[in-house]
């Protein structure tokens, strides 16, 4: 019911274009023929007037289908060799950069050097522990946003939990498939979300 074109034609021209086709597109209508879209590839349909609900679920589809993923540049922090290793083919399997450090001095450089996306942070590190490199970086301005995945296979008390949460750190376990399970669905999350 556009003016100046139909919105059927607008629909088909998007699908039809390389650059547009994968945008997700919502219509709205005061027709009950919105079904119509589905087979042009729209991804719902809603009817004018619109349920906020409705159309909040709607809009949430679209943003998981049409939120393009991107490669996030992940500084992996571990003093275990091995760990280092799988991580970095794991992330790289999933299409990410990685960057690497053994102890909280190195990591720190590279942060400062390379400005990461994400952290992932072994909590028990020797020398500078992980705690104190989140403390740090926090405390500088260019870095106190990055995104921080803290990671130990070692007890993390209550009160160590509490202050990760204060200073906005994600805890997961270290070990295990369900801890890696878990991280890789945040990082698909994160990977997602606008920049």
């Amino acid at each position: 019911g556009l003016p100046d074109m139909d919105g059927w034609e607008v629909l088909h021209r998007l699908k039809g274009n390389p650059a547009t086709q994968s945008i997700p597109i919502l219509i709205v209508t005061a027709r009950e023929h919105g079904q119509v879209g589905l087979s042009l590839g729209a991804v719902d349909w809603l009817v004018k007037p619109v349920d906020p609900q409705r159309l909040i679920a709607a809009l949430q589809r679209c943003r998981e289908l049409g939120a393009p993923k991107r490669t996030l540049r992940i500084l992996v922090v571990d003093d275990e060799p091995v760990v280092l290793e799988a991580l970095e083919a794991l992330l790289r399997q999933e299409g990410h950069q990685v960057l690497m450090a053994e102890d909280g001095e190195v990591a720190i450089r590279l942060a400062q050097a390379e400005r990461p996306d994400i952290i992932l942070l072994d909590l028990h590190l020797p020398g500078l522990s992980g705690f104190e490199v989140v403390n740090r970086l926090r405390q500088m301005p260019e870095l106190a946003a990055i995104p921080v995945i803290a990671f130990s296979g070692k007890f993390v008390s209550p009160e160590e939990r509490s202050l990760l949460t204060q200073q906005a750190v994600q805890f997961v376990g270290k070990y295990g498939p369900v801890a890696l399970s878990r991280l890789l669905d945040d990082l698909r999350k994160i990977s997602v979300v606008e920049n």
